[in-house]
């Protein structure tokens, strides 16, 4: 059975997000992503749209120091240590930052 940490679960009158942060089965790290509302529009013309980024195993370490953890940490750990609500914010902006290049994929 896979393990998996809720980074975002968001509800408010104009819609909705929500990030799960998942191990693979290649063993790498995979954030699926959902938002629903008029803050997609940008996005999608009906409202929703579901997005996701891949970090292969290789990659996983690289991740873990950019987030200020030991190469070897276990990713979960560490993600729902310090990157969960308000974190996830701060998740997105240090791979934004970084030099590191999932894939990502979306559906809209």
């Amino acid at each position: 059975m896979s393990r998996s940490v809720v980074m975002r679960d968001e509800h408010s009158p104009g819609g909705s997000r929500s990030l799960t942060a998942t191990i693979d089965e290649n063993r790498g790290l995979q954030l699926s992503g959902q938002d629903l509302g008029a803050g997609t529009e940008f996005v999608s013309a009906d409202g929703e749209y579901e997005w996701f980024v891949t970090f292969s195993h290789a990659m996983v370490p690289a991740l873990l120091r950019v987030l200020g953890a030991p190469a070897d940490a276990d990713i979960l750990d560490v993600i729902q240590s310090r990157y969960c609500g308000a974190g996830a914010e701060v998740f997105e902006q240090l791979v934004r930052d970084s030099d590191l290049k999932p894939n990502l994929f979306v559906i809209s």
